[in-house]
């Protein structure tokens, strides 16, 4: 019983339920303060909305217009790469998947207390709201910019997938060329890609490795009892170790059998201990402490933010261009077949046989990663 108050999904499953409960309440039962704070639910999905915005973005948008119309035309051209980019690394991950070699990387949605642990979940919050604010805000900027009316923005929660979204006016978009729809839907992944890139940019002047840390040792192998989980490696024989490939480096220059000097941190205190290597199970004539490590960094908080927001701001930026609808890929997409082909009808069919078949790779990416990796592939 213990074990199942613990168990992550469950505690999850709580939370959502109880989250769910209060706004069920507040809609049924409070319509003065759902009304007041936007709150709705609709269909399964959470709402937060609200116009306080609205003046801000309209003032912004009109003062800056030429500027925002070319911010769209820029997200057009790189719409068009992450697009391309996204098409190409699914096909060829997913051979990599079903051939299982080492190139191949985790497709993994982030659903917390399943794919993701507890203890990731304030980060993933951080990362939620650097993606969602500079994605959404220009959307409604580029709309306004292209005058299109912005009705309202806001937040959802489905489940335990968070989002956000801006209203935007779907029937003048509709109305607008397809230059102008195209710039209102790729501003979004241009905004997570500028982040991105300036994360990548803050990352090596804010955060620099100090070690590799013990997750844990293995029976039968010399650092079984005397490397702890948690001890933080610095050096071996006087030469330090900052990173994994350093570690792997030095270690290639001892052979079984060489006794070494590891120099560690435990608990805030420099030790010294001295071991006997031995033999590496992939390569016998390599020396093997016999432990795994993870990477030490200055900041590890700082760290597992910056880490998370910029897996989170690439990731939305190319997925968000795929073309599958109703991803903004997807809408350029069919916005794109609806003006060089005669019949609505048949730019429809088009785009959702794509869809169709570009959500089947997507997926078999997911189901071959869980297979391979594991429900947790991340740190």
């Amino acid at each position: 019983m213990l074990s199942l108050l613990f168990n992550e999904e469950f505690v999850v499953l709580v939370s959502i339920a109880v989250i769910y409960f209060i706004a069920w309440t507040i809609v049924e039962k409070r319509k003065d303060l759902a009304e007041k704070w936007g709150l709705s639910l609709d269909g399964l999905a959470i709402m937060l909305k609200t116009e306080r915005l609205n003046t801000f973005i309209e003032r912004c948008g009109l003062k800056y217009s030429r500027f925002f119309r070319l911010i769209g035309d820029i997200g057009i051209v790189v719409g068009i790469f992450l697009s391309i980019y996204g098409m190409y690394f699914l096909h060829m991950n997913l051979l990599s998947l079903v051939y299982r070699t080492p190139t191949a990387s985790p497709v993994t949605p982030i659903i917390p207390g399943i794919t993701i642990g507890l203890s990731t979940i304030p980060y993933f919050a951080i990362a939620a709201f650097i993606v969602l604010l500079p994605h959404e805000l220009m959307h409604a900027l580029v709309a306004v910019a292209e005058k299109i009316k912005v009705k309202s923005t806001g937040i959802f929660l489905l489940f335990v997938i968070p989002g956000g979204f801006a209203e935007i006016d779907e029937d003048e978009l509709a109305k607008r060329s397809f230059r102008s729809q195209a710039r209102v839907f790729s501003a979004g992944s241009l905004a997570n890609i500028a982040t991105f890139a300036i994360i990548a940019l803050l990352m090596p002047l804010l955060i620099y490795p100090t070690g590799v840390i013990v997750q844990d040792t293995l029976q039968g192998y010399p650092a079984e009892n005397v490397l702890k989980p948690g001890d933080i490696l610095v050096e071996i024989n006087g030469e330090p170790v900052r990173t994994i490939t350093d570690l792997g480096n030095i270690l290639s220059k001892y052979g079984p059998g060489e006794r070494i000097s590891l120099t560690v941190v435990r608990q805030g205190e420099k030790i010294h201990i001295s071991i006997v290597l031995a033999s590496n199970p992939t390569n016998n004539s390599r020396g093997f402490i016999g432990a795994y490590f993870t990477q030490a960094m200055n900041n590890p908080m700082l760290f597992n933010a910056l880490w998370w927001s910029a897996v989170a701001t690439s990731s939305v930026a190319i997925i968000n261009m795929l073309p599958i609808y109703p991803l903004d890929g997807g809408r350029v997409m069919e916005s794109f077949f609806r003006k060089v082909l005669k019949g609505e009808k048949t730019a429809r069919i088009i785009s959702y046989a794509l869809t169709l078949y570009f959500a089947g790779i997507l997926i078999s990416n997911m189901i071959l990663s869980f297979s391979l990796f594991g429900l947790r592939p991340f740190p």
